[in-house]
């Protein structure tokens, strides 16, 4: 968060965003995680499987796309949106 005594960019926008809620270490880095297998294009299935471990803590599929565009990008937000839908319906 801080680098060279100053707050990163990234920080403060968290810091000011409406959306931000208090996180934890734990789902800090597993919304890490999502970033790192939605840029790398990891298989579908283990991308579920993060999403399903960050809605045990009630992370919502909204949430966590508006996340992934902000962090990732769009195309990568869109393929998650794309699977969270698909996901919840197959149910």
């Amino acid at each position: 968060m801080m680098m060279g005594g100053r707050p990163s960019k990234r920080f403060l926008l968290r810091m000011t965003d409406d959306r931000t809620r208090t996180k934890t270490l734990w789902t800090e880095t597993m919304l890490e995680i999502l970033y790192v297998a939605m840029k790398k294009n990891a298989p579908d299935d283990k991308v579920m499987e993060i999403v399903k471990d960050l809605a045990k803590k009630k992370f919502k599929g909204p949430y966590l796309v508006g996340e992934v565009m902000d962090v990732v990008g769009q195309q990568e937000a869109a393929r998650l949106d794309n699977l969270t839908k698909t996901r919840v319906k197959r149910r």
